[in-house]
C-alpha cells in the first residue's frame, strides 16, 4: 500500500468504479469516503 506522501496510480477500472460510485450516490461523497471505497474494493479483489 502507498505510504503518506507517495504517488498513487489509478487504473482505468479504478476510475470507472469511482465514477459509478459518484453517479449512484444519493448525496455528495467526501474524498475520505472515496478512498475508503477504493480500499474496500482492493481488499475484496485480493
Amino acid at each position: 500500500m502507498a505510504g503518506p506522501g507517495s504517488d498513487v496510480q489509478l487504473t482505468d477500472d479504478d476510475v470507472m468504479f469511482l465514477l459509478n460510485l459518484l453517479r449512484n450516490a444519493p448525496s455528495p461523497l467526501t474524498t475520505a469516503q472515496l478512498v475508503d471505497a477504493l480500499k474496500q474494493r482492493g481488499a475484496r479483489q485480493a
